[in-house]
């Protein structure tokens, strides 16, 4: 480096370190301050500036005709996969889902907070992304809303799987290994069933390729572009979802392996220090405002990691041995949910416990593990060392669930290894196709990858949109239905402040039914042992909103069948009301409507409603 730059960088550093400081402050509170949000990627860019090297750009990689045509036709597959029929598969959300899109009504009405804290707590990239995708595209906030963006960025989540698994590869067979990568990927129904879920840990995949391919690259080459590249990569994933959280560990391991391993003669220690820390520096510019709010809120911050590990579920208060038992029993789950029993949660998975790959990917996998583990004693390259390290680290999310081994395995927790399962299987099937192709020709190699992907194809959208989708919708709740009846009473009498659902157990989120009936902000739930107390209050608070009480037009509850002390109330309170069992479409799923034609005010001191419990 000459020395007339030197004290330009030095400027540069001392004025990303002030940015920083603003980033710091400008985001207490869990809220970004426009000078804040000014001041952190502000940061960012100087960081960056201040650590480019010399512009040493890698060598363009140009498409051949045929891996264009591969890749797009790839692409449209995936895409067919993950937007066809959304409205259909998954058909109603859950209260996670309901969680979500009241985060992204809270960013449109004006607060921008930096970490959401409810449900758990998580991280905000995805909650930004999805309102951004609402006022672009002028959606409204419902179900559909979260699984196009999950949608959108699945498809995208394929095409980097390209990228990164050409990267990582190198050499000769990388545009094959690429594509194949990107094939098991499109046809996945773990890939298609976190596309399609409307939950932000599809993100995990796509920044798993991101890092893992810059980080491939820079290894190999050194340039100091790659590492800042993979810096920023890394800091925006620990944004979008707490399983990444593993990232900086894969990262680390990756990089300390790859120098121990290396021959000595392509070692250079320091060079390689100066690129990791390069990496780190980027990284943690971007994590600024994620790192105020976890210094001030560390357990809310932490919630739901501490949650999985360290619940107060057995084996913890039973001692180190039970805890050491309990992590081999989640090692060797893990270690199964490829080809013996996968995710079995009706939400991420099949209850019938179906691995999470089928059985042509799942041989692959297994021979591509081999594969890789001979090459690395060989050639000792950075891209086989890190996958291999990869696909360890990123999963141990789902192994280190100690607190909660009911959910071992899990299908999002592990997410992040998803691109190294498929890298793994996709270099094992170069392996075995280059020399088909030598002896029988590119025909018959070619045609083998289509006979393989048309199996995977069919295996994975029946184990996707039958086997899971089935559970799936014997699992959840016609909250689309409940919407529509809510939506037509509004229409119908101008009135839906006047419409109520009472809370029972392990029943209908009264949120969703607002959601699907075209009104977020609708929130008129109710207990059943406080009816008098909540119906009074409900009546206050939407006063002066389109949701106010309108003492005139009908009432309308919905209630649980098996809530009969709730409806006799009702009938003893609304003399002209009564009350009638809608069969949804679900079974074991029906809901009463209580309708009371009009408001009857209570007489002298009688309560509104008596407690039904």
């Amino acid at each position: 480096m000459s020395a007339e730059i030197r004290p330009l960088r030095c400027l540069l550093f001392l004025l990303a370190a002030l940015f920083v400081a603003g980033a710091w402050f400008g985001t207490a509170g869990n809220s970004f301050r426009s000078w804040g949000a000014v001041c952190w990627i502000a940061s960012v860019a100087l960081v960056w500036i201040a650590l480019d090297g010399p512009t040493d750009l890698p060598p363009s990689r140009r498409l051949s005709a045929a891996a264009g045509v591969a890749l797009l036709g790839i692409l449209g597959v995936a895409a067919a996969l993950r937007l066809a029929d959304l409205a259909a598969a998954p058909p109603d959300m859950t209260s996670d889902h309901v969680e979500k899109l009241l985060d992204v009504q809270r960013i449109l009405d004006g607060q921008h907070p930096v970490f959401m804290g409810s449900n758990g707590g998580r991280e905000g990239l995805h909650f930004y992304t999805l309102a951004a995708l609402a006022v672009v595209t002028g959606h409204g906030l419902d179900f559909e809303l979260l699984k196009l963006g999950s949608a959108i960025v699945g498809v995208l989540g394929v095409g980097v799987a390209f990228w990164a698994g050409r990267e990582i590869a190198g050499g000769s067979a990388a545009e094959l290994t690429g594509l194949l990568a990107a094939a098991l990927t499109a046809v996945s129904w773990w890939h298609v069933m976190l596309s399609r879920l409307g939950l932000r840990i599809v993100w995990a995949p796509l920044f798993v390729c991101l890092v893992a391919g810059f980080l491939a690259r820079g290894l190999r080459s050194g340039r100091r572009r790659d590492f800042l590249a993979a810096g920023l990569a890394l800091g925006l994933g620990l944004n979008a979802y707490q399983a990444l959280r593993m990232l900086p560990v894969f990262v680390l391991a990756g990089w300390g392996l790859t120098l121990v391993l290396r021959p000595s003669g392509q070692r250079d220690s320091r060079a390689s220090l100066r690129n990791i820390a390069v990496l780190a520096l980027v990284a943690a510019a971007v994590c600024v405002p994620l790192a105020r709010f976890a210094h001030d809120a560390p357990v809310v911050f932490w919630e739901r990691v501490s949650g999985r590990i360290f619940d107060d579920v057995a084996p913890w208060p039973q001692g180190a041995g039970a805890v050491l038992r309990q992590l081999g029993v989640n090692a060797v789950r893990t270690a199964g949910m490829f080809h013996v029993r996968g995710d079995s949660a009706w939400i991420t998975g099949d209850p019938a416990g179906a691995p999470a790959l089928d059985r042509l990917t799942g041989a692959l996998l297994l021979a591509g593990i081999v594969l890789l583990g001979t090459r690395i004693v060989r050639r000792r390259d950075p891209g086989d060392i890190l996958v291999l390290t990869g696909f360890a680290v990123m999963l141990l999310p789902t192994a280190l669930a100690v607190g909660r081994p009911i959910e071992v395995p899990s299908a999002t927790r592990a997410s992040g290894a998803l691109p190294f399962v498929m890298f793994l299987a996709a270099a094992a099937g170069v392996r075995a196709l280059l020399p088909l192709s030598r002896a029988a020709g590119p025909l018959a190699a070619a045609a083998c990858v289509v006979l393989g992907l048309a199996y995977g194809l069919a295996a994975n959208a029946r184990e996707y949109f039958g086997n899971a989708m089935s559970a799936y919708r014997a699992s959840t709740f016609p909250y689309r239905e409940a919407g529509q009846l809510l939506a037509g009473f509004a229409r119908a009498h101008g009135a839906p402040g006047n419409v109520f659902m009472v809370a029972a157990p392990h029943w209908w989120d009264h949120r969703a039914v607002g959601i699907e009936s075209g009104d977020p902000r609708w929130d008129n739930g109710l207990l059943p042992e406080s009816l008098s107390e909540g119906l009074a209050e409900k009546m206050g608070a939407n006063a002066g909103t389109p949701r106010a009480f309108r003492p005139e037009a009908p009432l309308f509850f919905f209630v649980e069948p098996s809530e009969t002390k709730t409806l006799a109330a009702l009938s003893t309170r609304f003399s002209l009301g009564r009350a009638r069992r809608i069969a949804t479409s679900r079974r074991g799923r029906d809901v009463v409507v209580f309708r009371a034609e009009r408001w009857e005010p209570p007489s002298g001191a009688e309560p509104l409603l008596g407690s039904t419990r």
